[in-house]
């Protein structure tokens, strides 16, 4: 699972893991989407 850091927009803790993207250098990102403001973003797992 990701660290939790919450939302980098709003701060809110209330977000899903969306999918997991492999990376061209072998690492994995995971998309994230904020229920609150609805913004995405990607953290390493």
């Amino acid at each position: 699972m990701t660290a939790d850091h919450g939302c980098p927009t709003c701060g809110s803790k209330n977000f899903g893991n969306i999918e997991m993207k492999k990376n061209s250098d072998g690492t994995s990102s995971w998309k994230n989407q904020c229920y609150s403001c609805k913004k995405f973003w990607y953290s390493s797992p």
